[in-house]
């Protein structure tokens, strides 16, 4: 029986974390804590001798730096921490993530360490991404905090040597995208920086910070082409005032998030970040919108514009989350091992995560599309899946799981007697092919009853009702029969004869009457008349041979004498017959006693 579930859950949720969209941007949120997949450069002063800065105002960048280039303190990778030079209110790393990139050194003496002269804090830094814009997500998403230390009101500095930051969204051929309008943000150290606060104030300066920023470029125009992010920082161009800057970016998908569940009476609405917003109708300026007792069908837009000041309109129309949770399994052939397969079908929506009960009090697995779990045990276990969509929305499905056990057991006779037959027996499939079937007694069926008269191997190939098939294989040696001799003989009636038998181990006689034994390798015969003996012999291997032994009977003879009579003193002729050898007895007053 499959169970279904449906939950409705209108949790808030933060659509576009990092986790779901680096496939497209890989490390641009510099979460692998290195500065894989971007370059940079950084710009030095010109000589460094006289009045002739360089290498700042405007931001000018003269070394273009590899990944492998970009090292502390020019450009670093920052971990969570807090910004001393703004009195501790300022994170080194955007919300959300685990790291992102500081651009330009935060303290004056970094510079003039490695670099000594009239101009030693006078550098330039800058970083670049370029990615190809994917259908998937096509808006780019960076954050940035700025530091800029301003001169104080008696230290007259010019705008053009100010420190700085600009921020340059540019296509392969290095124009500004859309345009300059949009494509392009800088600002110069000032105390009337809107959107900036004080941090340290010294003697000689002031500065002025900016706290995490988010801007959304839309590059849906740009899908399929390469674009590039430049992120520039300049410090004061007669060397005593710094300026660095604070980065991290990421892809999202470009659209109108709905959080509305089928049943539910209330919507969310979340346009994509950094942008200011006025929603239609309604008259809403927040980037996320509720709305209660929703019309399916309405249809509404939310106008976006950036922080430079370019505007896009989206559009979305109210349609229920459906979810439809589904999944197959599949077991493996060699051990109790499932692979779950999938099918869930969402309207209106697209899955966020999956958590998984396999029943068997292994506990939930979360975030995985296609699991596979290994049970201890054969049975039926309730699967529960819980399918959650993008817009929070929730739906359950439990379908009962049979493992089977897909061994086939098979008995191993390991040799015959020539002429003798054995059984063979597999168990534990649906159904089972033997071969070779000659000498078998049938071709299929788990019990068959094997002839061979050599040494055979068979093979039986057992077939689960889940497709799995194990095959096995099964030698059966033919051990040969023990080659008997025995001696004939003959004797005359009332005389007996010894037999004698060998090429066994064990014998039994037959018929035992007139033998002194029915067993023994040795017996004495003495039938009253002509008999065939028959001589069954057994070897080591309980393998038996036969052989016969006759004993004949001689006849028994008649002989004739003549009779008769004589005067005293005279002497008569005796003639015998019937025999060929002739022993008389008395021999006293006979010529002999033979013949």
């Amino acid at each position: 029986m499959i169970i279904r579930l449906s939950i409705c859950n209108l949790v808030f949720l933060l659509v576009f974390v990092h986790q779901q969209i680096q496939a497209q941007c890989t490390n641009a949120d510099f979460e692998s804590g290195s500065f894989n997949g971007w370059t940079g450069g950084r710009g030095t002063p010109n000589g460094n001798s006289g009045n002739i800065p360089g290498g700042c105002c405007p931001i000018f960048i003269n070394q273009l730096l590899p990944t492998g280039g970009l090292t502390a303190p020019r450009h670093t990778i920052t971990t969570p921490g807090f910004d001393p030079n703004t009195n501790n209110n300022l994170p080194y790393v955007a919300p959300g993530g685990n790291f992102s990139a500081r651009l330009g050194a935060w303290q004056e003496s970094f510079y003039s360490d490695v670099n000594p002269g009239p101009f030693p804090g006078s550098k330039s830094e800058m970083l670049e991404y370029t990615f190809t814009v994917d259908a998937a997500t096509p808006l780019f998403i960076y954050q940035y905090a700025v530091v800029l230390e301003d001169p104080d009101g008696t230290n007259i500095h010019l705008p053009d040597e100010k420190p700085r930051f600009e921020i340059r969204v540019l296509n392969s051929s290095g124009q500004y995208i859309p345009n300059e309008t949009c494509g392009h943000y800088f600002v110069t150290s000032d105390s009337n920086l809107a959107g900036f606060d004080v941090g340290v104030v010294t003697s000689s300066s002031i500065i002025h910070y900016k706290n995490w920023t988010t801007v959304g470029v839309d590059l849906t125009n740009y899908i399929g082409q390469n674009v590039r992010i430049q992120f520039l920082v300049g410090d004061c161009a007669l060397g005593g005032h710094l300026g660095y800057a604070y980065v991290d970016a990421y892809c999202a998908p470009n659209g109108i998030v709905t959080q509305y569940c089928v049943g539910s009476n209330n919507i969310i609405l979340s346009a994509p970040a950094g942008f200011t917003y006025l929603w239609s109708p309604g008259g809403d300026t927040t980037q996320t919108i509720y709305i209660d007792n929703p019309v399916d069908g309405t249809t509404y837009t939310c106008q976006l514009t950036s922080v430079t000041g370019c505007v896009a309109e989206m559009n979305t129309v109210i349609q229920p989350t459906i979810i439809h949770p589904y999944f197959s399994y599949e077991q493996s052939c060699s051990d109790f091992t499932i692979t779950f397969s999938d099918s869930t079908v969402i309207e209106n929506g697209s899955a966020s995560n999956y958590t998984w009960n396999f029943g068997d009090g292994s506990g939930v697995v979360s975030n995985v599309v296609n699991p596979t779990h290994t049970y201890a045990a054969t049975g039926t276990y309730s699967v529960i899946m819980t399918v959650t969509s993008q817009s929070g929305c929730s739906d359950t499905i439990i379908i009962p799981v049979v493992v089977v056990d897909n061994h086939m057991a098979v008995n191993t006779p390991s040799s015959i007697c020539n002429g003798s037959e054995t059984i063979l027996q597999a168990d534990g499939a649906l159904s089972y092919e033997w071969s070779p079937s000659s000498s078998l007694s049938a071709s299929s069926g788990n019990i068959v009853t094997a002839t061979p008269n050599i040494s055979t191997t068979y093979t039986v190939s057992g077939y689960f009702d889940n497709g799995c098939t194990q095959t096995e294989t099964i030698i059966i040696s033919v051990l040969p029969s023990p080659i008997l001799s025995v001696n004939n003989a003959s004797i005359c009636p009332g005389s007996a004869a010894i037999l004698q038998a060998s090429g066994a181990v064990n014998y039994l006689w037959a018929p035992s009457v007139s033998l002194s034994s029915s067993t023994g390798s040795s017996v004495l015969a003495s039938p009253s008349v002509n008999t065939t003996y028959t001589i069954t012999g057994t070897d080591v291997n309980g393998c038996s041979g036969l052989t016969t032994a006759v004993v004949a009977v001689n006849p028994e003879l008649l002989i004739s004498v003549n009779s008769t009579s004589i005067c005293p003193g005279s002497s008569a002729i005796l003639q015998a017959s019937g025999a060929v050898n002739y022993l008389w007895a008395p021999s006293v007053s006979l010529s002999s006693s033979t013949g």
